[in-house]
């Protein structure tokens, strides 16, 4: 129940909204105008956090260096209502819903002052469907105005909109969450949340409704998750910018397999695998949204956070918001359809688990990556023809590409898309032995259900359907303002490299004579002339070379 002295303020707030659900039809907050930075609890915590979390992270950004760098928002994700994880939200009589008192004992008030206090932002979260993403319901559909009132006089900041059970069009909820936001009188930056605007789905209407849309599947704290949705920004660079960011989601900075001690065995390893993490979402504009444990994070890991240069190529804006250098840039349509993590057929190896794979007929035919549930598995990608690994989404489709593109069948010893009935069949034309759609099938397929293994047979033998999450190295480019850029040389092989680029194959530093080259992380510069290749030696794998041109 809303606090008694708030409930006339409410009511009229209501009324409004009932009046500006049918007027309003753009997002025109004034926030954003750089992409956001700060703090969430999910991707250390999931829904395992009480109200001391958020305390802990306002406490330890407030010293450490990061609240001075410019990280504002501290945020909730799932989990924060009374029942969660039970299957049933608890709502009273009026239908606001309540919160979890194990996890805020004195309620959310408090938590949210604290956070104010510090001199941050609060950030909260909410599902525009009817179910939350762990079946907890009911969520938000159907009591949008109630959930919106109570978040805001909460003194919310931000609303991350998730879309795990939405089934009203995509457009239809975010216009409908964006109006009533508006309407509140209170600035709340508007975070949406896989409500249709990911890869192959983005119009127009996700820049102007809100603040920065999810341009893939939910990141997990792997390598494999942090290139797909380094990859789901390919081609982009050119729909973003201020006020309206793409969001790969969460930085993994310092979490799971990007966990860092400076007396591991391979801390340099790790170290700088967390720099070219935070240096290619810094190239992008992506929103900056830390989620380590505070205040347990290594002095190295901070310094990460806090790179002032990194910061600033990041919170940048010259009429692109970064893209790689191969990809449709500058281009306001899509293209070459952009390199993706695919499956390729390698020499069987049962104990593989790159080669396991999991069968889901109660889906359909979804194949996926086994271990790894829905987040990599076959998908024909954009109805087009290549066989690449992405998220099984239940709930995304177009009339150009239904989600059909992602099921298959085996039917007698071939395997077959359930679109329109071509084969999988190994892609001749490309080197690293990967799969497309064809009509021709020289393979023969079987599902091995002891190993989980895909083979297939063909005049050559046999082989194996394996995840290749790894690829050509990439140079990923950012124009900032003042005949400047940034690039990051991204290593995302098996082997090191080195890799080069000639001045004048930089957009920005067109017809400019000099420029002074900055080392991001090194912090050492060097001189170049224009007609000079800046080159990086020895680029280790999955690492960077992340630098700064100051030209004139």
């Amino acid at each position: 129940q809303l606090p008694s002295a708030m409930m006339a303020c409410v009511r009229g707030t209501l009324l409004a909204l009932a009046f500006l659900v049918q007027t309003c039809s753009a997002l025109d907050n004034g926030l954003a105008k750089v992409p956001p930075m700060g703090w969430c609890s999910w991707n250390y915590y999931h829904r395992n956090f009480n109200a001391s979390v958020f305390a802990a992270a306002a406490d330890a950004m407030s010293t450490n260096g990061m609240q001075q760098a410019g990280y504002q928002y501290i945020n909730v994700d799932g989990g924060w209502w009374a029942g969660a994880d039970t299957g049933t939200i608890v709502r009273n009589s009026s239908g606001y819903v309540q919160v979890n008192k194990d996890k805020y004992p004195n309620g959310i008030q408090p938590v949210v002052d604290y956070i104010h206090s510090k001199g941050f932002k609060y950030g909260h979260y909410t599902d525009s469907g009817t179910h939350a993403c762990n079946g907890d319901t009911p969520m938000s559909e159907g009591y949008e105005s109630q959930d919106a009132a109570l978040f805001v006089s909460w003194g919310i900041d931000m609303l991350k909109l998730d879309a795990c059970s939405a089934k009203e069009p995509a457009e239809t909820l975010v216009q409908r969450w964006s109006n009533l936001l508006n309407a509140s009188g209170r600035p709340v930056l508007f975070s949406n949340c896989h409500n249709g605007c990911e890869t192959g789905g983005w119009d127009p209407w996700c820049s102007s409704l809100s603040n920065m849309w999810r341009s893939s599947a939910d990141i997990n704290h792997d390598w494999n998750h942090v290139l797909h949705n380094l990859d789901t920004l390919k081609g982009r660079g050119d729909v973003a910018g201020p006020g309206a960011w793409n969001d790969p989601d969460f930085l993994e900075v310092g979490v799971g397999e990007f966990a860092y001690d400076p007396d591991m065995p391979n801390a340099s390893t790790v170290l700088a695998w967390n720099r070219a993490h935070f240096s290619l979402w810094a190239v992008t504009s992506s929103p900056l949204i830390a989620s380590v444990p505070f205040p347990e994070v290594a002095q190295d890991i901070v310094d990460i956070f806090t790179n002032k240069l990194a910061i600033a190529v990041n919170q940048a804006y010259a009429g692109n918001a970064g893209d790689v250098m191969n990809s449709t840039l500058f281009k306001t349509t899509f293209g070459t359809l952009p390199a993706r993590p695919h499956p390729v057929l390698v020499p069987c190896k049962s104990s593989d688990p790159q080669q396991q794979w999991a069968w889901d007929t109660a889906a359909s035919g979804s194949l996926c990556a086994l271990g790894l549930a829905n987040t990599t598995c076959f998908n024909d990608q954009d109805c087009q023809g290549p066989i690449v690994l992405l998220p099984f989404e239940h709930k995304f489709a177009t009339a150009s590409c239904p989600k059909t593109n992602q099921l298959f069948n085996l039917s007698q010893g071939k395997l077959l898309s359930v679109r329109n009935g071509e084969c999988v069949t190994e892609d001749q034309a490309e080197s690293d032995h990967r799969l497309k759609l064809a009509t021709a099938c020289p393979e023969d397929w079987i599902y091995d259900r002891d190993t989980h293994q895909l083979k297939a047979t063909s005049s050559s033998g046999t082989t194996c359907a394996s995840r290749e999450v790894v690829g050509s190295p990439e140079i990923w480019y950012k124009p900032l303002p003042g005949k400047q850029a940034a690039i990051t040389m991204f290593n995302r092989g098996k082997n090191p490299v080195d890799m080069a680029i000639p001045l004048g194959n930089i957009p920005a530093l067109q017809g400019t004579t000099s420029c002074q080259v900055t080392d991001v992380w090194l912090g050492n510069s060097s001189a170049l002339a224009i007609t000079d290749v800046f080159t990086s030696y020895n680029i280790e794998p999955l690492t960077v070379t992340f630098v700064t041109f100051d030209c004139q």
